[in-house]
Formats: structure tokens, sequence, C-alpha cells
């Protein structure tokens, strides 16, 4: 019995979960390469690909599923978050502000707090303390959330008014 597109996709989100990287991506590939039309499995690359730490690939594997038809605030943060682990903070910026937009003409919450949080961090390397101040206040109380380290709100608004 073949498996199913999703089946697949399931399979190797569990070998990635599992810390199983490398079969992973090679499935990934294989999936790829036998579904060349499907976005969600260049996202899926992408993701095995921040993994292990090919930024540059991950960022190319977002493009093509964008390229594809994916565009919407999941993608946008996921290209932005490869850009900003990548040390392309403009880029970052600019994926998270389009993606902030999307949630809202969506009236989708979903990311948002990530967004302005991960925004803000971007905004904060750029040396652009009010931006960042802004998107801080926007992220709930309390909130901590992996960036290049763990952080929280609170570092966040320490680090604008140093």
């Amino acid at each position: 019995m073949t498996k199913s597109f999703d089946q697949l996709v399931s399979s190797v989100r569990s070998l990635a979960r599992s810390r199983n990287e490398s079969e992973a991506m090679d499935r990934a590939n294989q999936i790829v390469q036998e579904y060349p039309h499907e976005p969600e499995a260049w996202m899926l690359r992408g993701y095995l690909n921040e993994l292990a730490g090919n930024l540059e690939s991950a960022i190319d594997d977002v493009e093509r599923a964008m390229d594809l038809g994916m565009k919407g605030p999941r993608e946008f943060y996921s290209r932005g978050r490869y850009h900003f682990q990548a040390g392309h903070d403009s880029d970052a910026v600019e994926d998270y502000t389009t993606a902030i937009n999307l949630c809202d003409s969506l009236n989708d919450d979903y990311f948002k707090s990530a967004l302005h949080f991960e925004r803000a961090e971007a905004f904060i390397r750029q040396g652009k303390k009010v931006e960042a101040l802004e998107d801080a206040r926007r992220v709930p109380d309390d909130t901590s959330w992996w960036t290049f380290e763990l952080r929280t709100k609170e570092d966040l608004i320490r680090d604008c008014t140093i």
C-alpha cells in the first residue's frame, strides 16, 4: 500500500521529533523529488534545513513553497525566522511585517505574539530601539521566547532602554 502525501510528511515530522534528522532529511528530499509541486514538501524540507543549520537552504525552500502559492503568515514567519538566524535582520523585519499584516487582514492572531517578539529582536540588532519597544509592548506579559537564546518580554524592554 502506498502512503499518502500527508502520511509521508507526518512520518518525516515524527523522525525529526525523535532526533533522527539525517533520515528525516533523506526522506524529505525524496518527498520533494516525488512531489515537487506540493508547497508543504518544501516547507518541511526548509524546517529540516533549519534544524541542520543550513539557513540559506531553508530560506530557498520556503521561497519555493511561496512560489507554489503558499503565502500566508506561516510562510513569511518561517522565512523571517530563518533570515533572523542567518543575520539578515532587514529581510527578517520585512517578512515579520508582512506576516503581521496578513494576520491582521485575516483576523488571525495565531502567530502575532511570536512575530512581534521576533521583530523586536531584529529591530534591536538594527539599533531601532523605538520600533523594538513598540513591538515589545504588543507581546503579552510573562512571555518567554527562544530567538538567539531564551528571552523574555522584560529582556526586550530592557534592551530597548539601554
